[in-house]
């Protein structure tokens, strides 16, 4: 028979339309057909065990392009810098793919792809900051993580960026990203030495916030072994940083405690190195924010020699302005205010009001009233905080002062001192003199609006608070909390004196405002 009788009457039989069947055309990859020799039996297809392979996205093909383009200019940097940046580029934000390029980029080896263009111009800070941004975004995924620590991306990266400090921010900020995935973390850790030197004062920041996540149960141990690189690394940034982020201080007062809480021999050590006046030196940057104040409060508790009793001792028989700093800053500590208020820290600080302090001394006397009239405020403490203020301090004097009394009359109630003999008046005439300043007048207009609405009658005549409301408003036209403390307080004045407030232009003032 002729091989053609044979494929027609193959086409006719049912064994034909069954591998022709959708099914099968579906399942033509799970599928295999034994093909019968001439005279024996035709086999039924059987499955296999074999997994299907994983179908090529088109975020695949688009990374493998730049993945490439980064293989094939590796011994070029500008060329090297830009393929890196443009992969870089498409593993975050506005990509709206970007999760997408990220798992792809596990097809290609991308991480170990950017750690040899590391490798390969370690020393050139524009290849090195591509490196690190697009290394810190691979590491979002912990296997990439993985990748770059079994390649040694870690430490390259840290001893790069310690030649060049340029790329500090961006290195370290790698270095936290790689901080979230347990092996990767453990990378970082055994660099802790290389953390530490790579901190600049830009970097602080970031710098400072590895540090504290390696302080953690896992990584303290490795810290430890570089304690004297890591302390040597964060004070002395410290001490040069003209303004450091409130965050950076209070993570560096962290750090350092983590350090002494191990090992308790280092707290002699930074004391001897300026650890307490670097840190007293920062206090100011910590006004708005109350957690870095505990930080550096707690570390400050282990740096004083003889603790809170010492202090209170040397304020009352010296009234020595650096004790009253130190009072200041560990009353931002609610367990150390207490203790303070417990071994007679306010009566101290009151009893160096009534003395001749100089302007530093008389700050951080306030300071501390301001923080521990929650827990103590003895008979004589408002006085003598209205004599200084009548005294007519510096303005940033004024302002701390005029806080601590708008804090007592949150804390305890408002005739605490509005019934002190003319309190009002003194206040009054202080704001309207020093309007100028921001945080006076704001705190000004708080404590008029305070006292029209609990105690009406210390304002009298209310011409002095209608004065010091008015040119608190004037002075400050594009402040929004002097213009809203100012609005309540000649609200308040209004209801009392209606005539009065009109006359001093106070419905225009209320236009301005709006």
């Amino acid at each position: 028979r002729h091989s053609s009788d044979r494929a027609r009457e193959e086409r006719g039989s049912p064994w034909y339309e069954t591998m022709r069947s959708p099914m099968n055309k579906e399942n033509r990859h799970t599928t295999r057909t034994v093909v019968a020799k001439r005279g024996s039996v035709v086999l039924a297809p059987v499955p296999t065990a074999r997994e299907p392979q994983r179908p090529r996205s088109q975020q695949t093909d688009a990374v493998l392009q730049l993945v490439t383009a980064v293989k094939d200019h590796l011994r070029f940097r500008q060329l090297a810098t830009y393929a890196v940046d443009t992969f870089s580029k498409s593993l975050a934000p506005p990509n709206a793919d970007w999760r997408a390029y990220v798992e792809a980029a596990l097809d290609v080896d991308a991480a170990n792809v950017v750690v040899s263009a590391l490798d390969a111009h370690a020393g050139d800070k524009d290849v090195l900051g591509a490196c690190a941004t697009c290394l810190g975004r691979l590491a979002v995924d912990a296997r990439h993580a993985s990748q770059i620590a079994d390649a040694g991306g870690v430490r390259s990266a840290l001893r790069a960026s310690a030649q060049c400090q340029a790329c500090a921010v961006s290195v370290l900020c790698f270095a936290d990203a790689m901080c979230a995935h347990p092996k990767s973390f453990a990378a970082v850790a055994a660099a802790a030495a290389d953390v530490a030197g790579a901190i600049t004062e830009e970097a602080l920041a970031p710098g400072a916030r590895v540090l504290v996540r390696l302080c953690g149960a896992e990584g303290l141990d490795e810290v430890l072994k570089a304690k004297r690189d890591v302390s040597a690394a964060l004070l002395k940034t410290l001490e040069a940083s003209a303004d450091p982020a409130s965050r950076a201080v209070g993570d560096a007062a962290k750090v350092l405690t983590a350090i002494i809480d191990a090992d308790g021999k280092e707290a002699s050590y930074l004391a001897r190195k300026g650890a307490v006046d670097i840190f007293l030196d920062k206090i100011a940057f910590l006004e708005d924010d109350a957690a870095a104040a505990r930080d550096v409060a707690r570390l400050l508790a282990r740096l004083v020699e003889g603790g809170v009793a010492e202090l209170v001792k040397r304020l009352k028989s010296t009234g020595d302005a650096r004790a009253a700093k130190l009072l200041a800053a560990l009353a931002a500590d609610g367990d150390l205010a207490a203790e303070i208020a417990l071994c007679g820290g306010v009566r101290a600080l009151v009893a160096a009001l009534e003395g001749d302090l100089s302007a530093a001394a008389l700050q951080a006397a306030v300071d501390a009233l301001h923080r521990l009239a929650a827990y103590d405020l003895p008979a004589g403490a408002v006085e003598a905080l209205l004599k200084c203020l009548a005294r007519g301090p510096g303005d940033e004097a004024c302002f701390k002062i005029l806080r601590a009394l708008n804090a007592i009359m949150r804390q305890r109630s408002v005739d605490a001192v509005s019934r002190i003999p003319k309190a009002t008046e003194i206040v009054c005439r202080v704001v309207a003199d020093r309007a100028k300043h921001g945080g006076v007048a704001s705190e000004g207009c708080f404590y008029v609006s305070m006292v029209c609405d609990d105690d009406a009658e210390a304002l009298g005549t209310c011409e002095g608070g209608v004065r010091a409301v008015r040119r608190a408003l004037k002075a400050h036209p594009m402040d929004q909390l002097v213009q809203r403390r100012g609005l309540d307080a000649l609200a308040g004045l209004a209801r009392l004196k209606p005539a009065l407030v009109a006359k001093k232009g106070g419905a225009l003032l209320a236009v301005d405002a709006i």
